[in-house]
């Protein structure tokens, strides 16, 4: 039985948490403030609350949901989207 359904989406998903556990774990240097009087802190470790919860989301959908598994790197397409 394989747990995986949708890799590109698993991994993605794993991606997002590890980047917002990053933002987080930075932002904790900051003064947080209250939600009155917001520290400098305060902002990115909101965001980077909402997006683990946005990748918690995509990791649950990439176990549930069936994909197409994941084929290579599209090198032309990665070319003209950095260099236009």
């Amino acid at each position: 039985m394989n747990i995986i359904r949708n890799p590109k989406d698993v991994m993605s998903g794993l991606l997002f948490i590890a980047l917002a556990a990053l933002f987080a774990w930075q932002a904790l240097d900051l003064p947080m403030g209250t939600a009155v009087r917001m520290g400098p802190g305060y902002f990115p470790l909101v965001l980077a609350g909402l997006m683990g919860v946005l990748g918690l989301i995509v990791l649950i959908n990439g176990l549930r949901f069936p994909g197409e598994m994941p084929s290579g790197i599209a090198w032309r397409a990665l070319g003209v989207l950095t260099f236009s």
